[in-house]
């Protein structure tokens, strides 16, 4: 992956609590190289110097409708992380446990970002259930 703008569209795992739970808790995004299994184990996060998990939130769901999906309300930067993102393809979003809640595959989205920063701006994070 190059830097730039990109899009998550992100599954909730199969045995998560967010399933049948309120979305809740403090959420963090991190990029992955290697994605988890359907149930969120075993997956592998990006090891570089400069590189942490950023904080997310979640707009509200739709009016009545239940296990609707749900937009990332701000934009999520991991700074200029260069040629060190060349291996990430996933990105996951964890709970305040450090659990997997749900991943997807990283897509490019169009947007403007500084030199070498890896970015998802508002709304270009999908959380579906």
């Amino acid at each position: 992956m190059k830097p730039g703008t990109f899009s998550l569209d992100a599954r909730v795992v199969v045995q998560h609590r967010f399933r049948h739970e309120p979305l809740s808790g403090p959420l963090t995004m991190g990029l992955l190289t290697t994605p988890p299994t359907p149930e969120g184990s075993h997956s592998v996060e990006l090891d570089r110097p400069n590189y942490s998990r950023q904080p997310i939130e979640f707009g509200p769901p739709a009016a009545r409708v239940l296990n609707c999906a749900r937009r990332s309300a701000r934009k999520v930067s991991f700074g200029a992380l260069g040629d060190a993102a060349a291996d990430v393809r996933h990105a996951a979003i964890y709970d305040d446990a450090n659990n997997v809640v749900a991943y997807g595959l990283v897509q490019t989205y169009a947007g403007y970002v500084g030199p070498g920063e890896i970015a998802f701006e508002a709304g270009t994070v999908r959380l579906r259930f």
